[in-house]
């Protein structure tokens, strides 16, 4: 109020171990980690409406106004258990995060993904894998100061083997698998397209990755992830 002729105001602080207030300044400093609060009341009685909760200050009346203070240790230092993780689509899983010095909270902290199509992450750290791919997931305090990564792979499994459904070959012919025999693993972004092969005949032998024929006959080709 501009009319007050004293515009001195008391402070009480409530938990002065956890901040102090500087009169000259207005400046507010915390300590060290905790809850405090401090409450300013006006010294003129000349002032008539000052932050009134209900708008009945009358002329001659104290006002009060008080702040809740929490006072957090800084964090100096993040430390991540694992900096490389792979995980399947469809799982999840919490990063285990450790934060310096032991009496900061672990809780102030950031989580982001940059590929939120591959994975996401929740608020308290859950690494939630969408689909085949990269992505970094960044933790940080909540200024931004303090920033380390974890690199995560999401696995996409094989879902499916396309073979030609026959194969015609002559007597003492070789046909290369991969090259005169195409096998396509499903989807495209499959991490592993390593694949096994099994006969199950007499004509034809294997040789490697190679389809020899020995004899007329027919024999079965099985390919496998």
């Amino acid at each position: 109020n501009d009319t007050a002729t004293n515009k001195t105001l008391s402070v009480n602080i409530s938990n002065p171990s956890v901040v102090t207030y500087n009169k000259g300044t207005g400046q507010i400093e915390g300590i060290k980690q905790g809850t405090s609060k401090i409450t300013f009341t006006s010294q003129d009685n000349s002032i008539s409406s000052v932050f009134a909760n209900d708008g009945t200050i009358t002329k001659g009346t104290p006002i009060s106004k008080t702040l809740s203070i929490v006072v957090k240790t800084k964090i100096t230092d993040i430390k991540l258990t694992e900096k490389e993780i792979t995980m399947n689509i469809g799982t999840e899983k919490k990063l285990e995060v450790k934060v310096l010095p032991q009496d900061a909270i672990v809780q102030d902290l950031i989580y982001s993904s940059n590929n939120k199509d591959v994975a996401t992450v929740t608020a308290d750290g859950t690494i939630v894998a969408k689909k085949g791919g990269k992505c970094t997931i960044t933790v940080s305090d909540i200024k931004g100061e303090i920033k380390k990564e974890c690199n995560v792979t999401i696995i996409q499994k094989a879902q499916k083997i396309e073979v030609p459904s026959e194969i015609y070959m002559n007597s003492d012919e070789t046909y290369k698998i991969g090259e005169d025999v195409t096998i396509t693993v499903l989807p495209e972004n499959t991490n592993n397209k390593e694949v096994s092969f099994s006969l199950n005949g007499d004509s034809v032998s294997l040789d490697g990755n190679d389809l020899v024929a020995l004899k007329g006959g027919i024999t079965y080709l099985t390919v496998s992830t």
